[in-house]
């Protein structure tokens, strides 16, 4: 939902009117970082010509990060740029198609889309290591470390899950707030740190995490926004679903708990209504500069009784009118859902029971995911109504 701006306003509220999002606002000046703005900049261009790689960073520069070492796709630790995905040429169609539908949209803004298979980790991208501002899809990862405080025992289901709904369902950047003071014991900053390091360990490198969406006050001193780029999201993405962090049956608490998003927002990624969408959002609009729409998830679909998945994340920023990334947005969701529907079509073969179906991981290389026994039934969620109102 939000990210911090000098001089920003901070999006609270989501709803369609007559088929067209309308997006409530309330202002909030704040103070820029002062001697804190360092040399390295963010891209504001995207290329509008397919290329085989992700879009290196055009030369005109319309925001200034304060972290050395993360414009332009740098490596952190090492400055080094950063190696794009390794392509097998599996997805290279669709990337063809993902650069074009970009190239040839007429609104002008910074657009961003990675996909990744998450059957053979294959991932392509367009401006997919371009920082972005992030909104509160970075919120999924306080959502990640929370369930692994539950997994651990460090927290219990039952303080947190009503956080977790409510953080998903509206986009409410004040419950996700809680999830970070939550996991710093009380102290937000504590927690943004927890899910700062969590971020490293997951490989997201180029991402900052400088404040709790939506609270820019409440700030690490890093930057005035939070960043992100669309393959680091899919990289988180994809070790969350492949259960390299969170085994069963927190693993699936929280994919099932991505599902649960209001209605109204789910416009790009949820506007997938052939497959389950487990997704987390982010939008504000940013003085002098736009609207930012993003979102980012994992898309999952049977077919001859095999769960089949592909993780999806599309940002955008700079963007003048709300809801004018949307068609785009929904274009590249529909390109990325015909590529995968189309690569794994479904045989003749009678289909598995669905007690039977293995994940993804199941006889392949991508992580295995561990079943749910019965004794963890007591996880399982509870069915809500949708009352976004």
């Amino acid at each position: 939902m939000s990210g911090r701006f000098s001089r920003s306003r901070i999006i609270c509220l989501a709803a369609v009117a007559g088929g067209v999002l309308v997006l409530a606002a309330v202002s909030t000046h704040l103070p820029g970082p002062g001697a804190r703005v360092a040399a390295i900049g963010v891209p504001g261009v995207p290329a509008r010509r397919p290329s085989p790689q992700p879009t290196p960073a055009p030369a005109v520069l319309r925001r200034q990060l304060v972290v050395s070492g993360l414009g332009s796709g740098e490596d952190p630790n090492t400055g080094a740029a950063v190696s794009p995905a390794a392509h097998t040429g599996a997805l290279e169609p669709l990337r063809l198609q993902l650069a074009a539908a970009i190239d040839a949209y007429a609104v002008p803004g910074n657009y961003a889309v990675a996909v990744t298979d998450l059957r053979t980790g294959e991932t392509v991208s367009i401006n997919g290591i371009r920082p972005q501002i992030s909104g509160c899809i970075l919120n999924v990862f306080v959502l990640l470390s929370t369930m692994y405080d539950v997994q651990l025992g460090l927290r219990e289901l039952s303080e947190i899950d009503a956080l977790v709904t409510e953080t998903l369902l509206v986009s409410d950047a004040g419950t996700a707030r809680e999830l970070y003071a939550i996991g710093g014991d009380g102290d937000v900053l504590a927690g943004l740190a927890r899910v700062d390091a969590l971020l490293r360990k997951l490989g997201m490198n180029a991402s900052i995490l400088d404040h709790p969406p939506g609270y820019p006050e409440e700030t690490r001193g890093l930057d005035d926004n939070n960043w992100v780029t669309a393959e680091d999201m899919n990289r988180g993405l994809a070790l969350l679903y492949g259960g390299g962090l969170l085994v069963e049956p927190y693993r699936s608490y929280l994919l099932d708990a991505m599902t649960h998003v209001a209605p109204e927002l789910n416009y790009l990624l949820g506007s997938n209504a052939d497959a389950t969408v487990s997704h987390k959002n982010g939008y504000l609009f940013e003085d002098g500069n736009g609207w930012v729409d993003n979102d980012a998830g994992i898309v999952r679909f049977v077919r001859d009784g095999v769960e089949r998945a592909y993780a999806i994340t599309f940002l955008a920023m700079d963007v003048d009118e709300v809801g004018a990334d949307v068609p785009l947005g929904q274009q590249l969701v529909r390109l990325a859902w015909e590529h995968f529907s189309s690569a794994y079509p479904e045989s003749a073969t009678a289909p598995k029971a669905p007690s039977d179906l293995p994940a993804e991981g199941d006889g392949g290389d991508s992580p295995k995911v561990v079943t749910t026994s019965p004794d963890d039934a007591t996880i399982q969620r509870e069915a809500r109504p949708h009352n976004p109102a």
